[in-house]
């Protein structure tokens, strides 16, 4: 039977605990007595995650067998001790689907394994099927752990050569719901009607990134965040602007393009925008009072710096309370005026205007 026909028990199983048990399944292999394909691949994987984890290269004859494996060890995924290049080495495997870290997540697997093995050398990889986000790689990086993403992953798949059915699944699976899925949504980004796919949180993600290599300037780090509104759509954002403490002491404001579902009162339908908020969190009647007032000196720049643009901005929200989110300017995306690749080419000159004569500012 075609494997490409063929029921796929991964299409039922699609959570972390069905990857987790794959990965489980492959390592257990280095324990067979023979030699065989699923041997090799337990191997070439068990390389892979020692590379990934920053331990240096190791060739897959050099993984001798396997020590211990276990799953929740200290509320790790997958926690194991492989003999490599004659050391017992030991490895902490986050798998994530769609989730990302939170709450010191890596940090405290690292030092919870650490207790019981202080002096084992340790490869710590985060393996992440679904896409990687500016957070992910943000604690991956200051966690100190490899990362090995979809692509990554199904690279390491295609290379082995078995009949083996539960691998072949698992590799068919990865391929058409994450591979194809994520190559299809990142191609619209080049097409005329690429920002139908901006329902999809990856889509918005990356198209952000694009935009900020145009919209450079910053005050603060920059940074990219992403989410789902409390009906589930998936917004992101991209903050160039942070002026820390304007409001008093910790109270900061800052400055973000935004993606977001809202309603278009020109066609009347639902659609995604491209909001330029302003974000503060003003506790008191004075500290309200000035945020709108620093949001219309943003409106104004704004207005005079996109004149002429050649983009199609519409009315922005009213805001008359000093709310926490406030708009500054909005364009919703269509085929034409406002494509998604017109954006990213007109966009970075209404923004080099708009943040130069903010900079220039003495009010702001």
């Amino acid at each position: 039977m075609n494997t490409l026909d063929a029921p796929n028990i991964f299409d039922f199983a699609t959570g972390e605990l069905s990857q987790d048990a794959f990965i489980c399944w492959l390592l257990k292999w280095l324990d067979y007595e023979g030699e065989n394909d699923m041997k090799k691949a337990a191997r070439l994987f068990v390389a892979l995650l020692f590379e990934t984890g920053g331990l240096g290269q190791v060739r897959p004859d050099e993984v001798e067998n396997l020590q211990l494996l276990k799953q929740q060890y200290a509320k790790t995924d997958v926690f194991f001790i492989a003999r490599v290049k004659g050391v017992d080495t030991g490895f902490i495997l986050e798998d994530k689907v769609h989730t990302q870290p939170h709450s010191r997540q890596l940090q405290r697997y690292e030092e919870e394994v650490r207790k019981g093995y202080p002096d084992h050398p340790l490869a710590k990889i985060y393996f992440k099927t679904g896409y990687l986000f500016a957070k992910d790689l943000r604690e991956c990086h200051g966690a100190g752990y490899g990362i090995l993403g979809y692509r990554e992953i199904y690279n390491f798949l295609n290379s082995v050569d078995t009949d083996d059915v539960i691998f072949i699944s698992y590799r068919d699976y990865i391929r058409r719901e994450f591979v194809e899925r994520f190559e299809t949504g990142l191609a619209a980004l080049q097409k005329s009607d690429g920002h139908l796919r901006l329902k999809q949180d990856f889509v918005q993600y990356e198209f952000l990134k694009s935009l900020a290599k145009g919209c450079a300037k910053t005050i603060g780090s920059p940074s990219f965040s992403n989410g789902n509104s409390t009906g589930g759509e998936p917004w992101a954002h991209y903050r160039f602007l942070l002026n820390e403490d304007v409001f008093g002491p910790g109270h900061h404001e800052r400055i973000w393009y935004r993606i977001e579902p809202r309603k278009d009162k020109r066609s009347n339908k639902r659609c995604y925008c491209l909001s330029l908020k302003q974000y503060a969190e003003p506790q008191t009647e004075e500290q309200k009072k000035l945020k709108l007032k620093r949001l219309k000196l943003y409106k104004d720049h704004f207005a005079k710096a996109r004149k002429d643009s050649g983009l199609r901005f519409s009315k922005p929200l009213a805001d008359r309370t000093g709310s926490n989110s406030s708009e500054i300017g909005i364009l919703f995306f269509d085929e034409e005026t406002n494509s998604l690749q017109q954006v990213v080419k007109l966009l970075p000159h209404v923004h080099e205007k708009f943040f130069t004569s903010v900079l220039n500012d003495q009010e702001l």
